[in-house]
C-alpha cells in the first residue's frame, strides 16, 4: 500500500487530503484509490490519471539499463500505443500497432472525463468524507480481452473499512 498527502497545489492547502493506494496483482493488476478529506471544511479538486504503454518487450527495456544492457547502443523503444475509450465498459484500451495483437485494458469503477489517455475526475468532498476509485489493468494477447472489472478484491477492502469503522464507533 502507498500512503500520501496532498501537496500545496490546485488551490488546496497542504495535507488536506490523505491518499491511499492499495495494489493487488493476480491475473491482472488492481489499484484501489481512496482519498479522504481530513479537514473540517469541504474540498474540491481534480484527480487526473494518465495512461500509456509502448508494448516494449522486457529485453528491449533492459538493454537501456546501464547495469543490465548497453544503453548507448540500444535501439529506440516503440512509440506509445494509441488509446481509445470504450464507453460501454468504461475502459481505456491500448492496442499494439492499433491491431489488437496485444492489448492493455484499463477498467475504471466510475466514469470520468476522457481526453486521449487522460481521465479526469472532478471531486467534491465534504469534511471527513472519502472518495474511492478502483482501477483494473489487464494485459492480454486475446483481441476479446476481458468483459469488465476483475475479482472483487476492492470489495474485500470496503468490507474491511466498514468493519474497522464499526469497531471504532463501538469503542
Amino acid at each position: 500500500a502507498f500512503f500520501l498527502r496532498n501537496p500545496l497545489a490546485g488551490g488546496l492547502p497542504q495535507d488536506v487530503l490523505s491518499i491511499t493506494r492499495e495494489r493487488f496483482v493476480g491475473e491482472g493488476m488492481q489499484d484501489h484509490v481512496c482519498i479522504r478529506n481530513e479537514s473540517p471544511t469541504a474540498a474540491q479538486f481534480v484527480l487526473e490519471l494518465d495512461v500509456a504503454t509502448d508494448f516494449a518487450d522486457i529485453i528491449s527495456v533492459k538493454e537501456r539499463d546501464f547495469d543490465l544492457g548497453h544503453p548507448d547502443h540500444a535501439p529506440p523503444l516503440p512509440p506509445p500505443a494509441a488509446v481509445r475509450f470504450d464507453a460501454d465498459r468504461n475502459q481505456l484500451v491500448l492496442e499494439e500497432n492499433g491491431h489488437g495483437s496485444a492489448r492493455t485494458q484499463v477498467i475504471l469503477s466510475r466514469p470520468g472525463e476522457i481526453g486521449g489517455g487522460t481521465v479526469r475526475f472532478p471531486v467534491e468532498l465534504g469534511p471527513r468524507k472519502r472518495w474511492e476509485l478502483r482501477i483494473d489493468v489487464v494485459a492480454s494477447l486475446d483481441a476479446a480481452g476481458v468483459p469488465g472489472l476483475l475479482l472483487p478484491a476492492a470489495d474485500v477492502i470496503d468490507d474491511t473499512y466498514t468493519q474497522i469503522e464499526q469497531l471504532g464507533a463501538a469503542t
